[in-house]
C-alpha cells in the first residue's frame, strides 16, 4: 500500500517490476503444454481451459439509453445494439461429464465494434470480447503465484495440491484460494442460461476500473437427466426451444483504490474488489 504522501489512485494499476517475465514464464510453460498434449499430428488442438463448449449462441447486445454520464465509455458511450456471439463453456483443459465439478464461462463477442484496440494483433479488428465465470472472484492473487501454479500444473494435474499446501509450515499455506477453488467445484449447475457469470477481474474502464456480471433475466420450465455427460448442452437446447434466454449486462466502478485495489498482494484485508451476488 501507499503512505499518505503518495496514496494509491484510481484506475491505476501498480505493476511489479518483474511481472512481464513472470507472464513470459507463464505463456511459456502453457505453450509447452499445448504441444505435448497435441503434438503435430493431432488435431484439432483443444484450448488450454474451458476447452468443452456447451453451445454457441447468436444475440444482441443493447447498450441502454439512460447511463450515467460516468458510464458512457467505450462501447457504452451511446445507445445502439450489436450483433454478438456468446459461448457458454466448462473451465477445465479437457472436456469431462458435467456432472464432475467446475468452473461454468461465457465469452460474448461483440461485431461491429469500431476502433482502435488494445491488443496489437487486434487493433485493427471490428469485434469486443467479455470473457466471465459463474463465480465473484478469481482464486489467484497474483501473477506470481499464477505462475507457482502452472509449475505444478507442468508436472501433472495431481500435483496441484501442492499449490495450495506448500510445506509443513500452515501458515504458508493458501488458504483462501482453496476455500474460493472449492466454492467454485462445489456448485450445481441446472442450465448455463439461468446462472450469473463474473469477470472475477477489473478492467480499464476509461480513466477508471470496473468489473462486469451478467445476471441472467429469463427462465425456462426445464427438465434434464443430471447424470447424462452433457446435460448442460441440453439444457440450453431445451430452454431455446421454448423461450430466448436474456441477461442483464452490469457494471462496477472502483470507488475506493484502498478497498478495491486492482491488485492484490499476499496480505491480509487486500482481496481485490467484486461485484456483490444477489
Amino acid at each position: 500500500m501507499r503512505n499518505q504522501t503518495n496514496p494509491l489512485e484510481l484506475g491505476r494499476e501498480y505493476i511489479p517490476i518483474d511481472e512481464d517475465a513472470v507472464i513470459q514464464a507463464i505463456e511459456q510453460i502453457s505453450l509447452n503444454l499445448l504441444k505435448a498434449d497435441y503434438p503435430g499430428n493431432i488435431r484439432p488442438a483443444r484450448r488450454d481451459a474451458h476447452a468443452k463448449h456447451h453451445g454457441c449462441v447468436k444475440a444482441t447486445f443493447t447498450v441502454e439509453t439512460n447511463l450515467p454520464d460516468a458510464f458512457k465509455v467505450g462501447i457504452f458511450r451511446e445507445p445502439r445494439s450489436f450483433p454478438a456471439w456468446v459461448r457458454f463453456s466448462n473451465g477445465a483443459r479437457e472436456p469431462q461429464a458435467d456432472a464432475k465439478g467446475d468452473t461454468r464461462g461465457i465469452a460474448i463477442k461483440l461485431l461491429g465494434v469500431d476502433g482502435e484496440k488494445v491488443l496489437e494483433a487486434e487493433k485493427h479488428l471490428q469485434t469486443h470480447d467479455f470473457t466471465l465465470v459463474n463465480h465473484p472472484v478469481f482464486a489467484i492473487r497474483n501473477a506470481q503465484d499464477y505462475l507457482d501454479l502452472f509449475k505444478l500444473r507442468s508436472k501433472g494435474e495431481k500435483q496441484i495440491i501442492w499449490f495450495f499446501f506448500n510445506g509443513p509450515n500452515p501458515l504458508k499455506w493458501r488458504l483462501h484460494e482453496f476455500g474460493i477453488t472449492q466454492a467454485i467445484q462445489r456448485k450445481k449447475i441446472i442450465n448455463p442460461l439461468t446462472i450469473q457469470y463474473w469477470s472475477m477481474v477489473p478492467y480499464q474502464f476509461g480513466s477508471l476500473a470496473a468489473k462486469y456480471t451478467v445476471k441472467p433475466t429469463s427462465n425456462a420450465d426445464i427438465s434434464v437427466d443430471r447424470t447424462a455427460k452433457h446435460y448442460l448442452h441440453e439444457a440450453m437446447k431445451q430452454h431455446l426451444a421454448k423461450q430466448p434466454a436474456s441477461f442483464d449486462f452490469m457494471v462496477q466502478l472502483q470507488t475506493d483504490p484502498v478497498k478495491m485495489p486492482l491488485k492484490t498482494p499476499r496480505s491480509p484485508g487486500m482481496r481485490g474488489f467484486h461485484l456483490i451476488k444477489k
